[in-house]
């Protein structure tokens, strides 16, 4: 089923009239979730505020839709799983092509957590599967599964990001549970490398996830060092920690991306008592060192962040100017907040940056219905309405 919606109305932003649709050549938007149809949810995708659903088997109910990637000609790689007979059964959809992801027995409940595409347009798909109610990590290259190595045949392991190289070297990253709690580790292949973590630490896990051009696998995430929880990043198995302020509450890590210098930066933010009210601060890294950025009038928290190339740095997320949470984006240390403060109800869905340095920001916005909607720079244009569905993820995509 494909659903065209015309937005054939001015909506007002404020006192200005936004424009509508996108009209800007090369750029497009991406999304991926389900919508409600009667009394079921139907998986789906959109290109700008065209939706189309997604197949299932004849009486499939239950799915999920776990991740997406959009290929250069725009087609739209989508992974899932979906529930027959009781068993849950992993797959990905190139455009509304559905491909099912064999785990090694019929019986076998299995999973994806994430998809990428190769430049010729192969998808690897990372999961894992059940074997007697244990998980077994793997990925799928097109159909074929490729299992991967883990530490016991009772520690449940699981993947949580994919990447491959331009050679064709198949990066994954997860974790594994044994007695102690959670260990993150990769695999180059099928050979497993588990990242360094105190013998005290109780729980660690990658939470952001980047391969560079020499090959070597950059992870950010945390552990717990037996008393606290702390932030770090990974070169390889070697840990190396994210300083934060005495006293700080908790934090979060958001994600790496490593430069065409090979400096890595790490996104995140941070929480501090102010007397009786936490405060969030947000911040990023450059190797080991923290840079706090400008906030509202009570902190922010970032989502994302990028390198613009040389040494422009450029991280997305939220300031909060004491009522609601306000959109915005930082360039190196420059705030520019994409809506005034007062407008709140946005969702940032993905972040760019053009050759051009011209920054583009996707996201939805809520007025009854949700719609989706883009910054080019602080510019705002709606794309248009998501009739009775939700957005799992976007892409936005700029030649």
């Amino acid at each position: 089923m494909k659903i065209t919606v015309l937005l054939l109305c001015f909506i007002l932003c404020g006192c200005a009239i936004v424009p509508t649709g996108i009209t800007e050549p090369g750029l497009n938007i991406f999304s991926a979730g389900f919508y409600r149809y009667g009394n079921e949810n139907k998986p789906c995708i959109w290109t700008g505020a065209e939706r189309t659903e997604l197949p299932l088997p004849p009486l499939v109910t239950e799915f999920k839709i776990t991740d997406m990637v959009v290929s250069d000609d725009g087609t739209i790689f989508t992974s899932g799983q979906y529930k027959e007979q009781n068993i849950w059964k992993a797959c990905f959809w190139k455009g509304t092509e559905r491909t099912d992801l064999p785990a090694p027995f019929s019986y076998q409940n299995a999973y994806t957590t994430a998809i990428t595409i190769t430049a010729n347009g192969t998808a690897y798909t990372a999961g894992y599967y059940e074997d007697d109610k244990i998980a077994r990590p793997c990925y799928w290259q097109g159909r074929i599964r490729r299992d991967l190595h883990f530490p016991s045949r009772l520690f449940n392991t699981y993947t949580t990001a994919i990447k491959v190289t331009a050679n064709g070297i198949v990066f994954t990253a997860g974790y594994y549970k044994d007695l102690n709690g959670e260990k993150p580790c990769y695999w180059q292949g099928a050979a497993r490398t588990d990242i360094f973590v105190p013998s005290a630490s109780k729980n660690a896990a990658i939470t952001a996830f980047d391969v560079a051009e020499n090959v070597l696998v950059y992870s950010a995430g945390y552990y717990h060092d037996g008393i606290i929880t702390k932030p770090c990043y990974w070169i390889g198995a070697t840990r190396i920690d994210l300083p934060l302020p005495a006293g700080y509450e908790d934090f979060r890590i958001s994600g790496i991306v490593v430069a065409s210098n090979r400096e890595v930066y790490i996104s995140g933010d941070y929480g501090t008592m102010f007397g009786t009210v936490k405060r969030r601060t947000p911040c990023y890294w450059k190797g080991s060192t923290r840079i706090d950025l400008s906030d509202g009038f009570s902190g922010g928290y970032t989502i994302d962040i990028i390198a613009g190339g040389g040494r422009d740095i450029y991280a997305v997320g939220y300031v909060n100017d004491g009522n609601g949470w306000i959109p915005c984006f930082w360039h190196n240390n420059t705030r520019t907040d994409l809506v005034p403060f007062g407008h709140y109800g946005y969702t940032i869905t993905d972040f760019t940056v053009s050759a051009d340095r011209i920054a583009y920001t996707a996201g939805l916005f809520r007025r009854h219905d949700w719609y989706i909607c883009y910054w080019r720079n602080t510019n705002y244009y709606i794309v248009g309405p998501v009739v009775d569905g939700s957005i799992i993820k976007t892409k936005l995509l700029k030649n």
